[in-house]
């Protein structure tokens, strides 16, 4: 789905399918697959909140990487703007009342369009996200996040999909094989209560 102009985030993105959290503690993981010709396209898992961190796999200039996100408004999650680390301040360097502080981390080159990717919350609400190419062997991937409810509902579990390009204008382009130019598959969705 496209990227709408006015979104500062994956918050203000109307394309993140999510569902309530699951149980206190528990495991999910979604296995998907990237069609994509076109660098900055990406779809992943999302912890969606006032806060709120993904993992997704990205199409680039020579492939596939996976990204790490994790973001927080700055007069929301931190003390103070002054307590804002180096590190999550926007590019500019300037924190303004509900700028978002966002910590990007690319993760490793893929070999080809398909991970798994994984989240487990403990019962502090503490999330860690991994991925894997085969399913067996999980690796870690960013830092550790605290899932924080949003303004009127709990935190949030969810899948998204993203493209900066337009879709087809013509109708007779419309057509499925047309549209997959740029999409994601995504083979499933497992939640396992811990």
């Amino acid at each position: 789905m496209q990227k709408p102009k006015d979104a500062r985030s994956i918050r203000d993105m109307p394309n993140v399918l999510c569902q309530k959290l699951p149980a206190e503690e528990f495991e999910v993981t979604a296995k998907l697959t990237l069609h994509s010709q076109k660098p900055g396209t990406m779809a992943g898992l999302v912890m969606l909140g006032v806060a709120y961190a993904y993992v997704a796999i990205t199409k680039t200039e020579t492939g596939f990487s996976l990204r790490f996100c994790m973001a927080d408004t700055a007069n929301e999650g931190f003390a103070s703007v002054s307590s804002v680390p180096d590190n999550l301040k926007p590019r500019d360097g300037q924190v303004k009342g509900t700028d978002l502080a966002e910590l990007v981390i690319d993760g490793p080159v893929l070999k080809n369009n398909g991970v798994i990717i994984a989240m487990r919350m403990d019962k502090d609400a503490r999330c860690r996200f991994s991925w894997s190419s085969d399913g067996k062997i999980f690796s870690d991937i960013g830092q550790l996040f605290f899932a924080r409810p949003g303004r009127w509902v709990g935190a949030r579990l969810g899948l998204f999909a993203l493209s900066e390009r337009a879709p087809k204008t013509d109708p007779a382009e419309n057509t499925l094989d047309a549209q997959c130019t740029e999409c994601a598959d995504f083979k499933y969705f497992h939640v396992r209560q811990m």
